[in-house]
């Protein structure tokens, strides 16, 4: 089971960029294709853009291959350089008309947002220009920056997200290691969670360390966390009296606290951050199950993703068990909100009547929605009425495909819903971020 954590990603890389040959040719019908990807591979023809918007794709030319049609009428794509798209809020036909601001709606555009389709790379620089190897986690700070978990090259990469412009924060590319230290002094391995507590901290899920850090954004200052690295373990305690088994996901409530989705364990930890202290909130550490109920008596199989409304409320990516679970942080009270535990598929669907097929990144927005990243599509919750649908990607189909929704992903893993910009995804076999909106 150690040998998925990295090894399905670098597969589905592997095919994305096989048999990869221009086969965009003039004219095509109104473009509407727009240039996407054909079997998941770049063209390399410039097609005529749709009117209603400045073109989302590349300045300068280049990237020319993967610019996406404008997102709707009036909705004005402000492009960096290499595809970089920044909504107007008010016009951005991806998000919800009414009262679900901020949140991605079932119909909208897939565009590149960062990084180059296909091409794996630790480069820095404004959109296009930067390269991502495996991108897994996402967060935001609340101050206008993305974090991403750039988990093949063991580095934490900051966007800017009024210009695109993508800086590496901590660790040297490709340099594996547990050192602590200040930006590129400090080493990681296979990072994949990203949580931020909203009071100027980062904090990482260090899968392969075994081990979850803490970065101070204002100085670059990387510390552990909790942990203690490369000893997998199942204790509780305080700092590195408390072992982990391949932490994967993290959420932070805003409140002082830190849950992670200690995946080998089959548990959610929650980590009181001020004093470091490490308890088990819901599952048997150490044992796999399948079951709601309270703390202990709850049973997860490979957790992955987490997700906090800020409120109480925790939602869970349990892969192995093909569900969304609910925890209330209060009580330790397990519920599966959308699938059945154990039951593979693809419906759409209220409740249980959905089915889910590889549920690992997840995110919550302001409008009661969650997120999820589901094999090579991403499935909406809408958690008031557990109603689950599939606004983005084809099942069977791994591959990006730029344009309109359902558009197409290879292997999606982080989500973050931004406000203005709709939601954005880390497809960590494609190397890119996409935005859909």
């Amino acid at each position: 089971m150690r040998s998925r954590l990295l090894l399905l990603p670098l597969l589905a890389s592997l095919a994305l960029l096989a048999d990869c040959a221009p086969t965009c040719s003039e004219p095509m019908p109104a473009c509407a294709a727009d240039c996407q990807l054909t079997n998941g591979c770049p063209q390399t023809c410039a097609c005529p853009r749709s009117t209603g918007g400045k073109d989302a794709g590349s300045g300068a030319g280049a990237d020319a291959g993967n610019a996406v049609s404008d997102g709707g009428s009036g909705g004005a794509d402000a492009g960096s350089d290499g595809g970089v798209a920044a909504m107007d809020a008010g016009a951005d036909a991806g998000l919800d008309a009414g009262a679900d601001a901020g949140s991605a709606a079932d119909a909208g555009q897939l565009s590149l947002f960062a990084g180059q389709l296909g091409v794996a790379g630790s480069a820095d620089g404004d959109g296009g220009a930067a390269s991502f190897s495996a991108p897994m986690g996402l967060a935001l700070d609340g101050a206008g920056n993305l974090y991403v978990a750039d988990s093949r090259s063991a580095i934490i990469r900051k966007v800017s997200l009024a210009n695109g412009e993508v800086t590496t924060l901590a660790g040297s590319p490709n340099h594996l290691g547990s050192t602590n230290g200040v930006g590129a002094a400090a080493s990681f391995d296979s990072p994949h969670g990203l949580a931020c507590d909203g009071a100027g901290h980062l904090f990482v899920a260090d899968t392969t360390n075994e081990i979850v850090r803490q970065i101070d954004l204002a100085s670059g200052q990387v510390t552990t966390l909790a942990g203690e690295a490369g000893h997998p373990g199942k204790s509780d305690g305080v700092g590195s009296a408390a072992l982990f088994d391949h932490p994967m996901g993290l959420a932070a409530d805003g409140a002082g606290h830190l849950f992670v989705g200690d995946s080998y364990n089959f548990a959610v930890r929650q980590i009181d951050v001020a004093q470091a202290n490490v308890t088990t909130l819901a599952g048997r550490l150490g044992i796999p199950g399948a079951a709601d109920g309270i703390g202990a008596d709850a049973g997860f199989s490979y957790l992955e993703g987490l997700a906090s409304d800020g409120a109480g409320q925790l939602f869970v990516a349990d892969s192995d068990n093909f569900a969304v679970r609910a925890i209330d942080t209060a009580s330790a009270a397990v519920t599966t909100l959308a699938g059945t535990l154990g039951h593979h598929g693809d419906a759409d669907g209220v409740g249980p009547a959905a089915s889910f097929s590889n549920p690992v990144g997840i995110a919550f927005d302001a409008a009661g929605v969650v997120y999820v990243a589901d094999g090579s599509r991403v499935r909406r919750i809408d958690v008031a009425t557990r109603t689950v649908t599939s606004p983005l990607g084809v099942v069977g189909q791994a591959g990006v495909i730029l344009g309109p929704a359902p558009a197409g992903l290879a292997a999606p893993w982080g989500l973050e819903a931004v406000p203005g910009l709709g939601l954005l995804v880390a497809d960590s076999a494609a190397e890119v971020l996409l935005s859909f909106h």
